[in-house]
C-alpha cells in the first residue's frame, strides 16, 4: 500500500454528505456513493468506479475483505452485483465465493447492495461495518471492495435518514483509505487541545459517567503516554464510545484502534465508579495502540509484541495514575502464568501470534503481557533502576515514527531487545521458544515472592536496597503514597 500524505475534508449539505481525501502524491483512484435504503436502513447500496493510473491494465477482479479480526463470513453479506464496461455495457462475472468477483472482461465501474444488519456475535461490533436504530459504524475497508494500491478517494452519503456523520480523524498517512471509518448519529462531541495533542471525544447514548468526566479521563492517560513515549505524530486524537446494537450483559466491551481514532462498543457497568473505571481500563490499552503499531513506520504482522504490551503499560500507568491498586497489576501477572503454565499447546509468543484469530489469542495476550513485565524487570535490575521497558518503547517509536522509512516489524522489534543483553535469554525462551515461563529470577530481582504451583504473588516482607529500586519504578510506591492521602 502506498504512503500518501493526506487531510481529510467533510461538507454537510442538504442530503449529501461528502468525504473527500485530498491527496498530495497522487491522484483517486476510487469514487463511490452510498445509499440508505430509507424503508429499510439497514441495507446500503453502492456504487462506484475505480480511477487506474495511465498505462496501468485494469484488473478483472472485485475483491472485498471477507475476514477481519476472525470475524468470518464478511462477503456473505454482499449481493446484486453489477459490474459495467467502460461504455456502460453490463459485464458477466464468476462469483468464485461470496465476496469475491471474477469479471468475463475489462470493467471500470460496479454496484452491490450490503446488508448491514448487525452480526449476532457481539464481538463483530468495534470491527466491521453496521447499523441499528439509527446507529452504526461504516469501515470503509469492508463496505468498499480492495483495489490492489489506493491513493485516495472521494465518497458521497447520500440521504441522510440517520442523523449527523461525524468522520474519524486523518494522521499522517501511514495507512490508506484501508483504515478509515464514519460514525452514525455522533449525538455528543467535546473536544480541546493541550499542549500535547489534541482530543477529541464523541459520546452516544446513555452512560453512568458524564461526557466531561469521559474526557477528563482520555485527556490524562493521553498526556501520561506522550510523556512517556513521545509526541504523537497524528494531528489529533478521536475517541468515539457507542452503546452495542445487540443484547449483550453488563460490562462487555470491544474496542478497535485504528490510525487515530478508537472505537469503543460498550455494555454499561452497574455503579458509576464502575463504569468510570472501565472506561479508563479500555482507553488505557487502546491508547497505547496510538503509538504501537499505529504511530510507527514498520510492515508486517507482530501483535505478539505490541498486544502483550498494551496490557502491561496499561496496568502499570494505571497503577501510576491511581486508577488500580499495584495488587491489581500482580493479580493480572498472576492470571498470566496460570494461562501460560496451563496451556496444552506450546507455542512460542511469535506462533501464537500468526495463530491469534484461531484459538491461541488468550495465550498470546497472557504470554506477551509477560514479555513484557520480564524485560521491564530485567531491564531495571541491568540498570540499577535507570532503564526499563518505556525507555525502550521511547526508543523505538522515536526511531521508526513517520516519516522513517518502513522497517520489517519483526526484525525491527526483535533487534531492538536484542541491543540489551539482559533481554536476549528472554527473546531466545519466550519470544522465539515455546517453553513455559519462569518467573523466578525476576521476582526475586524485583523484590517479589511467588512459589511454584501457587497462583499468590506478593511484595517481600524486607526487600533490600535494589529491589525497592525497581518496586517504586513498577509503581509500587505511587500507590503505598496514594493510599496514605
Amino acid at each position: 500500500m502506498s504512503k500518501i500524505i493526506h487531510r481529510l475534508a467533510l461538507v454537510l449539505t442538504v442530503g449529501t454528505a461528502i468525504l473527500q481525501f485530498l491527496t498530495i502524491a497522487a491522484g483517486q483512484d476510487i469514487e463511490a456513493s452510498i445509499s440508505f435504503d430509507a424503508a429499510k436502513p439497514n441495507l446500503v447500496h453502492v456504487e462506484g468506479k475505480f480511477i487506474w493510473p495511465s498505462g496501468v491494465k485494469p484488473s478483472l477482479n472485485l475483491s472485498f475483505v471477507t475476514e477481519y479480526a476472525g470475524i468470518k463470513g464478511l462477503g456473505d453479506r454482499i449481493s446484486n452485483v453489477e459490474l459495467k464496461a467502460p461504455d456502460g455495457k453490463p459485464v458477466s462475472y464468476l462469483t468464485v465465493r461470496p465476496g469475491d468477483y471474477l469479471a468475463s472482461g475489462d470493467f471500470v465501474s460496479w454496484s452491490y447492495t450490503m446488508d448491514l444488519t448487525p452480526p449476532k456475535d457481539p464481538t463483530a461490533a468495534a470491527h466491521v461495518s453496521w447499523e441499528s436504530q439509527g446507529r452504526g459504524i461504516l469501515f470503509l475497508n469492508d463496505l468498499l471492495p480492495e483495489p490492489d494500491d489506493r491513493a485516495g478517494a472521494i465518497i458521497h452519503i447520500a440521504g441522510e435518514p440517520l442523523g449527523t456523520r461525524r468522520f474519524g480523524n486523518k494522521s499522517t498517512g501511514v495507512t490508506g483509505l484501508r483504515l478509515e471509518l464514519a460514525v452514525l448519529d455522533q449525538r455528543a462531541l467535546y473536544e480541546t487541545s493541550s499542549k500535547k495533542s489534541a482530543l477529541t471525544l464523541s459520546l452516544s447514548g446513555e452512560w453512568k459517567f458524564s461526557q466531561t468526566t469521559a474526557f477528563s479521563v482520555g485527556r490524562e492517560i493521553l498526556d501520561s503516554y506522550e510523556t512517556s513515549f513521545g509526541k504523537l505524530s497524528a494531528g489529533g486524537t478521536f475517541v468515539q464510545i457507542i452503546p452495542y446494537p445487540v443484547d449483550v450483559s453488563v460490562g462487555n466491551y470491544e474496542a478497535d484502534t485504528r490510525d487515530s481514532t478508537i472505537t469503543i462498543i460498550s455494555s454499561d457497568m452497574p455503579f458509576e465508579s464502575q463504569s468510570k473505571q472501565r472506561l479508563a481500563e479500555i482507553l488505557r490499552h487502546e491508547m497505547f495502540h496510538l503509538w504501537f503499531p499505529n504511530g510507527v513506520n514498520l510492515k508486517g504482522q507482530y501483535d505478539w509484541f505490541y498486544e502483550g504490551f498494551a496490557i502491561y503499560e496499561a496496568e502499570k500507568l494505571g497503577v501510576s495514575m491511581g486508577q488500580i491498586r499495584f495488587d491489581d497489576l500482580l493479580s493480572t501477572v498472576e492470571r498470566g502464568l496460570v494461562i501460560d503454565r496451563v496451556q496444552g499447546r506450546r507455542q512460542s509468543l511469535m506462533d501464537a501470534g500468526k495463530d491469534r484469530f484461531d484459538g491461541a489469542g488468550q495465550y498470546m495476550y497472557a504470554r506477551g503481557m509477560l514479555v513484557a513485565f520480564l524485560c521491564d524487570v530485567a531491564m531495571l535490575d541491568a540498570s540499577k533502576g535507570k532503564q526499563g521497558i518505556d525507555d525502550l518503547l521511547r526508543d523505538l517509536y522515536q526511531k521508526h515514527r513517520p516519516p522513517a522509512p518502513e522497517a520489517d516489524a519483526e526484525k525491527t522489534v526483535l533487534d531492538a531487545l536484542r541491543s540489551h543483553k539482559e533481554l536476549q535469554t528472554i527473546v531466545d525462551l519466550y519470544i522465539l521458544g515455546s517453553g513455559v515461563i519462569d518467573p523466578g529470577p525476576f521476582m526475586k530481582a524485583s523484590g517479589l515472592e511467588w512459589t511454584t504451583g501457587t497462583t499468590w504473588l506478593k511484595v517481600s516482607a524486607k526487600p533490600s536496597s535494589r529491589q525497592k529500586t525497581i518496586l517504586e519504578k513498577l509503581g509500587y510506591n505511587s500507590w503505598r503514597k496514594l493510599l496514605q492521602k
